[in-house]
């Protein structure tokens, strides 16, 4: 961490038997001037290894994040499954997100993709919303618990799972 709006996270896995397999779910709320850096990387170093590493964000504000997402398949470990999606959703034409999504490709017998796909809620969607009664902010805070409900989701941890959701609110 560099100061109380900078912070930084950096998560790394090595499938190292073969059959191993791993899903990483990334949430990052950034509002006012916080400034974020992620990192999300899978080594697979055995065979038949999966991994899928989905991540989604929200930034308001003047928030910054610098996202990087890395699948490595080392040569020799053929049958591998690498994905990685992330779907960043800007709130304000002043939020910033540098998303880079890389895979490193040792063989030809696997099956990998990769995905970054930058959103804003447009004005159509809120349109819709406050067209069903929603004030403004209440049409924004739908969308935004939307946005992150397919990965709190999959989070099996209830301890987890509602620290997350709380932190999410407390942004709301």
């Amino acid at each position: 961490s560099i100061d109380a709006n900078q912070r930084t996270s950096t998560v790394i896995v090595n499938l190292i038997g073969p059959g191993a397999a791993v899903e990483v779910y990334g949430l990052f709320f950034g509002v006012d001037q916080e400034s974020f850096s992620l990192t999300h990387e899978v080594y697979h170093r055995a065979p038949h290894t999966k991994s899928n590493i989905i991540t989604r964000g929200a930034l308001g504000g003047q928030a910054k994040t610098v996202y990087s997402g890395n699948i490595h398949i080392e040569k020799g470990v053929p049958g591998c499954d690498g994905r990685q999606e992330a779907r960043p959703l800007l709130l304000s034409r002043d939020a910033h997100i540098d998303a880079v999504p890389h895979l490193e490709i040792g063989n030809n017998e696997v099956v990998c993709s990769h995905s970054v796909s930058v959103s804003y809620i447009g004005e159509a969607k809120k349109f819709y919303l406050e067209s069903r009664g929603l004030s403004e902010a209440d049409a924004v805070q739908a969308v935004v618990r939307g946005h992150f409900a397919d990965v709190l989701d999959k989070i099996k941890n209830t301890g987890v799972k509602n620290e997350a959701e709380k932190r999410i609110e407390e942004k709301l």
